[in-house]
């Protein structure tokens, strides 16, 4: 008895070395003269000594599981030693449903380093099932086994993971595949409201791939857990583009890495066409910072078509900051402009406070150009109460000075108080910058007498019914100028412009301004659907192909829309009908033309008579009278109103004065509104040149002298069009003087230019440049322009 004893404590202090809950190897035959306190299949509890009186500190506890007996009679393994039998119960409990049960399904890969790590895994997490462990471990041949296979849809009960997050958060691409395939559920969150795509986020691209083989309710992949952040974000903070964009192509919402999205319940989605198409036009190192994919769009084409998807133009990443300053910061004037286009906020608040503008003042001068010219406040404040003038004063840029010039021809005010400022922003100071190479903007000369007689006659309470005039000039792209001076009056007038016309005339882009404005169109709008057209209409070479145009001037205008529909104000678009010689000037009115208020027919020659405007289609007449030669072809038998009536001022002159004449032959003495003011827009007084006057009619000898006349002939042609199109120079004079003999208020509008701007010009760089140019001269003439405003409103 004594010699058992002895084996006993022998045993049993072989058991109590420093690792009590290190697995070991034992043979199973050392537990034969042991206490059995509990088994379950191949795990056993075992107490030291047998059946012989001790004392309580001397007793001990072993938890071993036995391997397969059939296969490893003779090895078992020791997974806990200790004195404290709670802690052994304790530890059994745990095991007994998993390890015997694993034991079953993986005989041959059970090691001791398997199980030692089966066991860390079941003591830092109590309520896995063994779907969870073998998920976490890659154990797929598990899932074969009925009661495992069972436990995939079981959720932790402290953490609420299932097996399938918990498979995702081990990286283990084996078991999420064979969990896929056995429908394990997606939906499912756990404690922390984490979806499995909230723990994919954070790993691989494979693994959020493997998650796509079975597709998931759209609100799980844009599910905001317990934090605030969906799965976009998470991948986002934790710098994993390429997780990023498998999220992307699994349909995240666009917008849900952004921090400040109002509605996350409409959710929109790029594909996996869309993010594989433009995965190259991503900025990698901005996907950190989150937002939306128009922040870490590298170009133009990318971002529109992120924008046409549905990105939010205003979301704001995690610095604060729109993708109006991304674009701004990295100089990407294009990518700026079309983002304004599709109407981004010009003055959004960003990262410290700051606006677009802020930013652009340590960038390009264009870039500030596009900013203004779009309605970015100029004196708008950051955090620190710096205005954009202070920033460009203060700083060490190269051609701060000419930023400085930008910023204040436009307004920009100096700061109200010292803030460390320079003489370009101090309170004091008197530099407002040096000017680039300007126009000169030279206030034309105009009616003063009769201005002043009508300003009297309001201010003094008796205002004759007379009609107010709008007539815009034809110029192709260049009617961003036109748009450009509306914006600064409607600003200045305080109401919608065309409420403030009863006529308006346009020719070319000038007319189908005067239709966009008449079907409710703002000048803004406008300028926006300017800027995103030309690149869609101005491609190749000429005659541009009018698809795109014509499908723009459908929409925009209404496909069905006549032009009766318009009741305000009464409109005339020209026209030239080319099917005759000599050609004649067309208006396409809304309203009973002078021949039809007198019964007389509109057109007695043998041609076919022209659409009746209750007929007319709207979009149909725009896109006639903006038939350019050589930019567009012909549309039916019209060409562009700009070959006899380019500014098309006297002729609606003519015409209201005809429309007068004849309702008073007609006994309607009572609708009679003579011309109360005359307001002409034009699209930009260009540059004058010199050029070298060739005899073309002159044959000289030789190669010389038939390159020379063919100059000639292509200088005298470029001089005929320019005549036939005239818009300024005597024209301009006539209507002033015929303005000046019958006491009417005249204002012609026409911003000098430092660039001839050609009719299809997309450079974005020179059109931004002209609008701040069109910008100083309308603040140059603002003295005037409040005249004008309080003549022109109702």
């Amino acid at each position: 008895m004594a010699f058992l004893r002895g084996f006993l404590d022998n045993l049993r202090s072989n058991r109590m070395e420093p690792e009590p809950n290190k697995v070991i190897e034992v043979k199973p035959d050392e537990y034969a003269l042991c206490n059995i306190l509990a088994r379950e299949d191949s795990l056993v509890l075992y107490q030291y000594p047998p059946s012989t009186p001790v004392t309580e500190d001397s007793a001990s506890y072993d938890v071993v599981l036995h391997k397969d007996i059939t296969r490893s009679p003779h090895a078992a393994f020791s997974l806990l030693r200790t004195k404290d039998q709670v802690a052994a119960e304790v530890c059994f409990m745990l095991l007994k449903d998993k390890l015997p049960l694993l034991l079953e399904c993986v005989p041959d890969m059970l090691t001791k380093e398997l199980v030692q790590e089966v066991v860390q895994l079941v003591r830092s997490n109590h309520t896995w099932n063994l779907a969870h462990l073998a998920a976490h471990l890659g154990l797929v041949d598990c899932f074969k086994n009925a009661r495992v296979a069972a436990q995939i849809s079981e959720c932790a009960q402290d953490t609420l993971v299932t097996p399938l997050h918990v498979a995702v958060r081990a990286q283990k691409l084996n078991s999420v595949q064979v969990l896929m395939s056995m429908d394990a559920p997606l939906h499912l969150i756990d404690h922390n409201g984490d979806t499995i795509y909230h723990a994919a986020a954070v790993t691989t691209k494979e693994l959020i791939k493997a998650l796509g083989s079975r597709p998931a309710p759209v609100a799980v992949i844009n599910q905001v857990n317990n934090d605030g952040y969906t799965p976009l974000q998470l991948a986002c903070l934790t710098d994993k583009p390429e997780c990023v964009r498998e999220l992307l192509k699994e349909g995240a919402d666009v917008n849900s890495a952004s921090v400040n999205l109002a509605d996350r319940n409409n959710s929109t989605c790029l594909g996996r066409d869309n993010v594989e198409q433009n995965v190259h036009n991503f900025q990698i190192e901005d996907m950190k910072h989150g937002g939306t994919p128009l922040h870490w769009a590298k170009t133009t084409q990318c971002l529109e078509t992120m924008i046409e998807l549905g990105c939010d133009l205003d979301a704001k990443n995690f610095q604060g900051n729109t993708a109006m300053h991304i674009m701004v910061a990295r100089g990407r004037l294009n990518c700026v402009i079309s983002l304004l286009s599709h109407g981004a906020n010009v003055n959004a608040v960003g990262s410290d406070g700051d606006s677009p503008l802020h930013v652009a003042v340590r960038s390009d001068v264009s870039l500030i150009h596009a900013l203004i010219v779009f309605g970015a406040d100029v004196n708008q404040r950051n955090q620190k109460g710096e205005t954009a003038r202070h920033l460009a004063a203060t700083s060490k840029l190269n051609k701060k000075d000419v930023v400085l010039y930008t910023l204040h021809a436009v307004g920009a005010h100096r700061c109200e108080q010292e803030r460390g400022c320079s003489d370009g922003c101090s309170p004091t100071g008197t530099f407002d910058g040096v000017p680039p190479d300007k126009p000169d903007f030279i206030r034309p000369p105009r009616l003063r007498e009769a201005v002043q007689r009508r300003l009297q006659e309001r201010r003094e309470g008796r205002p004759q019914s007379r009609s107010r005039v709008l007539c815009l000039d034809g110029g192709g792209i260049r009617g961003l100028i036109i748009i450009q001076m509306l914006v600064a009056l409607e600003t200045i007038v305080g109401q919608p412009i065309l409420d403030c016309f009863d006529w308006a005339a346009g020719t070319s882009t000038g007319g189908v301004l005067a239709l966009l404005l008449a079907r409710g169109k703002t000048p803004r709008q406008c300028l926006q659907l300017y800027f995103s057209l030309k690149d869609k209409v101005f491609t190749g070479t000429r005659p541009h192909d009018a698809d795109s145009l014509e499908k723009f001037l459908q929409r925009e205008l209404g496909e069905d829309t006549v032009m009766t529909d318009i009741k305000h104000p009464k409109l005339m678009i020209t026209g030239v009908l080319a099917d005759r010689h000599p050609a004649a000037l067309h208006l396409f009115r809304n309203y009973d033309s002078p021949k039809k208020i007198l019964g007389v027919a509109e057109d007695e020659s043998e041609f076919p008579s022209c659409t009746p405007p209750h007929e007319q289609l709207v979009w149909r007449a725009a896109r006639a009278s903006g038939a350019a030669p050589t930019y567009f072809r012909p549309f039916g038998r019209f060409l562009d109103g700009g070959l006899i009536s380019n500014n098309p001022t006297l002729d609606a002159m003519t015409e209201i004065c005809e429309y007068n004449e004849a309702l008073k032959a007609t006994g309607q003495v009572d609708r009679v509104r003579p011309l109360g003011v005359v307001v002409s827009l034009g699209t930009g007084k260009v540059p004058v040149v010199p050029v070298t006057v060739i005899d073309m009619l002159h044959m000289g000898t030789g190669i010389l002298g038939a390159a020379k006349m063919a100059f000639g002939a292509k200088a005298l042609g470029q001089l005929i069009i320019d005549q036939a199109t005239q818009a300024n120079g005597r024209l301009v004079d006539r209507a002033q003087a015929w303005c000046h003999t019958i006491n009417v208020p005249y204002f012609r509008l026409n911003a000098p230019i430092s660039a001839d701007v050609c009719l299809n010009e997309t450079d974005n760089k020179l059109l931004v440049r002209v609008l701040w140019e069109t910008l100083v001269y309308m603040r140059a003439r603002r003295a005037e322009l409040d005249e004008l405003a309080e003549l022109l409103r109702p």
